[in-house]
């Protein structure tokens, strides 16, 4: 995965949007990275309550103070020695914030998972999820409850799903983006669900499924091993865990509050295992269901690694 040197921090105006700052400046200073501070300026619907007329002078009154709200929280970061930039832009929410990352060569995305800004749009949420479904770059997800326990030593303990898959173990490079001293401590886990026949008269004896589900469930542990050896070879500290039934993103879940992460990394794809899904909806599940930070890729397809036009270039094939 490329080095990161610009950062994303989509701002609506909001306090829960601004949680994202803290761990936004703590990669940018740890890659050497700018951070892109945007809003997007769009007129939508307004509430019954609180229609207006809204002239050009106003809508670019409105456009001035988003700009000067933008180089207050600038301010305050360059006041920290990161280097920042500014810029309000015009359009949808997320197809502005595509373009942007095309055009200025964006490498980490990182937003809050909630946030609501001037006159009760919500900026994050719904785009949130919209960037990760569209975005072939790594989007660092930060819940507002977590955001006092990032520090320069973030992240400490971070939780790596995977499920065998190329897609999965692409989560393990984008964890350099945010790690790449390899300073964590890293608890990889699979979840292993076996499938039996139906009870019934007619059923097959178990012995061959049982036997079939011992010998899926060893391969799994191998492929997770042969994994933590690599990533040890790298210098992390690894931890393997195989998870046996239940749901999946629960599994998850759970077992990142009880190893205490302090991140949890995800592909937003994956197949692997009986061709079951382990990461998309699961993925999602973790996404919205997670108290800790997620740092979320979505790999590109073949389909966009090659340009689809003359001339088109890779960021722009996968926006």
């Amino acid at each position: 995965m490329p080095s990161v040197r610009a950062i994303l921090i989509p701002l609506d105006g909001s306090e829960l949007a601004e949680c994202a700052l803290t761990a936004g400046a703590v990669a940018a200073r740890r890659l050497n990275a700018c951070v892109h501070l945007v809003r997007v300026h769009t007129q939508l619907p307004l509430m019954a309550a609180e229609v207006v007329a809204l002239s050009p002078y106003t809508e670019r009154e409105v456009g001035e103070e988003e700009g000067k709200y933008l180089e207050s929280v600038a301010a305050r970061l360059r006041m920290k020695g990161l280097a920042v930039s500014t810029a309000v832009v015009n359009g949808p929410i997320v197809p502005a914030l595509k373009i942007y990352i095309a055009r200025h060569g964006i490498g980490l995305v990182v937003m809050s998972s909630h946030g609501l800004g001037g006159i009760r749009r919500a900026i994050i949420g719904s785009v949130t999820d919209l960037l990760v479904r569209t975005v072939s770059i790594p989007i660092l997800i930060v819940n507002p409850a977590m955001e006092v326990r990032i520090g320069e030593d973030w992240p400490r303990h971070v939780l790596l799903p995977l499920d065998g898959s190329a897609r999965g173990a692409s989560a393990v490079d984008a964890l350099q983006v945010i790690d790449p001293e390899s300073t964590a401590h890293l608890s990889l886990a699979t979840v292993f669900q076996p499938s039996y026949p139906p009870v019934g008269p007619w059923s097959f004896q178990m012995a061959p499924f049982l036997d079939a589900a011992n010998q899926w469930q060893d391969r799994l542990r191998d492929q997770l091993e042969e994994t933590a050896g690599k990533l040890r070879t790298d210098g992390y500290k690894v931890s393997a865990h195989v998870l046996t039934g239940g749901k999946i993103a629960r599994q998850i879940l759970k077992l990142g509050a009880t190893r205490r992460c302090d991140l949890i990394v995800v592909a937003t794809h994956g197949a692997g295992g009986m061709d079951r899904v382990m990461f998309g909806s699961v993925a999602d599940q973790v996404i919205r269901h997670s108290s800790l930070p997620v740092l979320v890729i979505r790999p590109l397809t073949k389909t966009q690694l090659t340009p689809t036009r003359p001339g088109e270039t890779l960021a722009e094939a996968g926006a």
